[in-house]
């Protein structure tokens, strides 16, 4: 029998940490492929601006567009480790700093992927969907709080992606989330933190178009599931 896109699990790509790839490549990507599809980027305050990293104008250029940019932090750091008023203070100045800035906060992901009970309480007071770091299968219920994702690194090739996707949809998976974090051009050197090369995504972005998998930002894809 031919899938219907009914039958297709939901495939959130999420990108953390505010390199200006996210921009340049995932962002400009995505939208050249299918002006629908959005994406969801995590990103700790005290990233924007730097060399090499987004600036507050082009988040919300993101968010503008549809996307959508969800708390990391004011730093990167791992908020387990931080006495509770440190992360008390951490969730409260990314809230008040999305506000100011017209970002709407749904979502967060937490650095490292690092939580405890008292981080996931505070944390849940401001947003309604969790990323950890954990790579799920969403089969049945999901939890809102305790979201994972395929976290896509160097040594990944678009068939590692695409398999993790098949294997979600033959489970019959509801959702497959995908996490990027530097998408580099062949001619870019390595760097050291999670990466993929261009033509690896945009391979990856093709099959997503030619299956006609739905492609959601993370909040969207949660209340879709929450109904």
């Amino acid at each position: 029998p031919t899938e219907t896109q009914s039958d297709l699990p939901i495939v959130v790509i999420t990108f953390d940490d505010a390199h200006h790839s996210i921009y340049d490549r995932g962002f400009a990507l995505m939208r050249t492929m299918d002006s629908s599809w959005k994406g969801s980027h995590f990103f700790p305050l005290t990233h924007l601006g730097l060399p090499d990293n987004l600036k507050l104008a082009q988040v919300q250029e993101m968010e503008a567009a549809g996307w959508e940019n969800g708390g990391h932090g004011v730093t990167h750091e791992n908020l387990a480790a931080l006495p509770m008023d440190s992360v008390r203070w951490q969730v409260a100045t990314v809230d008040s700093f999305f506000r100011a800035n017209g970002l709407r906060l749904d979502s967060w992901a937490y650095a490292y992927g690092n939580y405890n009970d008292s981080v996931e309480s505070i944390v849940a007071s401001k947003v309604k969907n969790i990323r950890t770091s954990h790579d799920l299968d969403y089969i049945g219920s999901i939890d809102r709080l305790h979201l994972g994702y395929f976290a896509v690194k160097s040594e990944h090739t678009e068939q590692d992606l695409i398999n993790r996707l098949e294997e979600a949809t033959d489970n019959g998976a509801r959702l497959v989330i995908f996490g990027f974090h530097v998408i580099l051009d062949t001619s870019e050197a390595p760097v050291d933190v999670y990466y993929t090369r261009t033509p690896i995504f945009q391979a990856f972005l093709d099959y997503l178009k030619k299956r006609e998998y739905p492609v959601k930002d993370l909040r969207d894809a949660m209340d879709i599931l929450a109904e």
